[in-house]
């Protein structure tokens, strides 16, 4: 019996991937991702929620920052709450941005109809 040998083997699964349409198309490279736009906040961002055309940043010791994104090349800050701590994370729901406050171990909300003017509503612990 004779046993194929692994060079004959080899140009054989060459010759038949050459064979197959399709089989080396280049696909692209893939999405194209690149930078629209960015804000430098003040502090050390640490967490982000975006509604209504503005991005909520928890900015660690400078609190909440509300940075305008309806323009994505151009963010610029709309307003911002100082939390007194050290803001972590941020969520927004029904008017509401709730922040994260370390320091004081507090969730606080805040109203975001206005995020020009944003005020204290309900400290939570």
């Amino acid at each position: 019996m004779m046993r194929p040998r692994p060079f004959l083997l080899l140009l054989a699964g060459i010759a038949m991937l050459l064979a197959l349409p399709g089989a080396l198309a280049d696909e692209g490279p893939g999405p194209q991702v690149g930078l629209a736009g960015s804000y430098d906040t003040s502090g050390s961002a640490r967490d982000v929620a975006v509604s209504g055309g503005y991005a909520y940043v928890a900015d660690n010791d400078d609190g909440l920052v509300v940075v305008d994104v309806n323009d994505p090349t151009n963010p610029v800050r709309a307003g911002g709450y100082d939390t007194s701590g050290y803001a972590h994370g941020v969520a927004v729901a029904g008017g509401y941005a709730y922040v994260a406050n370390e320091n004081s171990g507090l969730v606080v909300s805040l109203m975001v109809s206005f995020p020009l003017s944003l005020t204290i509503m309900l400290p939570l612990t």
